[in-house]
């Protein structure tokens, strides 16, 4: 079962992600490796079972083989409260509605950059690094590290499991309606 539309239906997915919800809420997809579930009310359910669908890398992936560190990204309630607490009051409205004007002459300064090449992938030219430029900034690592900074965070994602760019996306808008949540095919190995 294809999970992602198709490409001439990317500009209005809508049709097929309501076919999906009535007739097929939660599909496998060989091809990608990859659970679909395209029920909110599915969705929750599986957001808040921790104990099926853990971020916990421990418990699913590595059960024997080594220690994973648990972080923001592997772990779940209540040391994930507890890690999210900590950082949240850095990321509130306040501070990042002063930070607007940064954002968007980071963004500005990305665009400047791909307009030279002539053509653009919204996910790998604008989605992903924008956000890597502008916690780098809050994290105050100055302009010549950001390289660095994204080596790091790239080497994070691929110790956690993912892909820093997951190719299954090229071409397709993962998430269109707000209503869809995708599973690597680890959370069904467990």
């Amino acid at each position: 079962m294809i999970i992602f539309p198709q490409a001439e239906q990317r500009f209005n997915p809508y049709p097929f992600y309501m076919n999906m919800r009535n007739l097929h809420p939660i599909e496998y997809d060989d091809k990608s490796s990859a659970w679909g579930v395209f029920r909110y009310k599915d969705i929750q359910d599986i957001l808040n079972d921790y104990e099926n669908f853990s971020s916990d890398l421990q418990k699913w992936q590595y059960p024997e083989h080594r220690e994973i560190q648990r972080n923001l990204i592997t772990s779940d309630p209540p040391l994930h409260k507890q890690l999210y607490n900590q950082i949240s009051s850095s990321f509130n409205s306040n501070i990042i509605s002063e930070l607007e004007y940064r954002i968007k002459e980071i963004a500005k300064e990305i665009l400047d950059h791909v307009i030279e090449y002539g053509h653009m992938d919204l996910i790998t030219d604008l989605a992903y690094p924008l956000p890597l430029r502008v916690i780098a900034e809050l994290l105050g690592i100055p302009p010549e590290d950001h390289n660095l900074h994204d080596k790091w965070v790239n080497r994070l994602v691929r110790e956690v499991g993912g892909t820093v760019i997951n190719p299954i996306f090229k071409g397709h808008h993962p998430n269109p309606t707000g209503n869809e949540f995708l599973f690597t095919k680890n959370y069904t190995e467990t």
